[in-house]
């Protein structure tokens, strides 16, 4: 049976002859990880049980995935506003996300008896080739016009490849991976919350 990769590979390699399937594997995971660290499209929601007196909750994404940033924080009756470093420091109410020790900090801590949970929408980036490509549905001639871009830029040993072409994939490809940040934020707010509740207990 075809895996989903395969089918990008079967696209891609006879775009650039000479391209090892290895090498295909290398750039397409670097394009689908850059791609979804800017664009947001791959994203989940985490339930997160509050405890007294904690302000940090570690958060961890999936085997396949690591988190990019925390889009969304939601209680059962409310949503919780983000603020930055400077305005948790004096107790303003909200939440922060800290990508150096992929924490939810909330500020302030939830007092004595606190009780509940949050849903805490992510964005996640795959660390292999293993993770559900179905979460850029419908951004594949984007994406292969990064990965063109890629190779056509840093594989100059190969006689196929041609810079300015690699410029042109490129421009394209970024100009995609913005519009694909903006469908996505749109799905990380409250109207994502109101679809359904997924099989972690959050919101789809």
């Amino acid at each position: 049976m075809t895996t989903p990769i395969q089918n990008w590979l079967d696209l891609l390699l006879p775009m650039v002859p000479g391209l090892t399937d290895d090498v295909a594997r290398q750039h397409l995971l670097k394009t689908f990880q850059d791609f979804l660290a800017h664009s947001y499209m791959w994203q989940e929601t985490l339930p997160v049980a509050l405890v007294s007196n904690q302000a940090e909750y570690p958060l961890v994404g999936q085997d396949d995935a690591d988190i990019v940033t925390v889009l969304h924080v939601r209680t059962e009756d409310y949503d919780i506003p983000p603020v930055d470093l400077f305005a948790s420091l004096h107790d303003r109410y909200g939440w922060r996300w800290d990508k150096s020790a992929s924490s939810l900090i909330l500020s302030p801590a939830p007092g004595d008896g606190a009780t509940g949970t949050l849903d805490v929408r992510v964005a996640l980036v795959p660390t292999d080739l293993s993770f559900p490509v179905q979460v850029v549905d419908g951004w594949q001639d984007a994406i292969i016009s990064g990965v063109l871009g890629s190779i056509h830029t840093t594989m100059l040993h190969l006689p196929s490849v041609a810079p300015a072409l690699g410029q042109w994939h490129m421009q394209r490809y970024m100009a995609a991976r913005a519009r694909a940040r903006v469908q996505a934020l749109s799905l990380a707010g409250p109207i994502g919350y109101s679809v359904g509740r997924n099989a972690l207990g959050g919101f789809a």
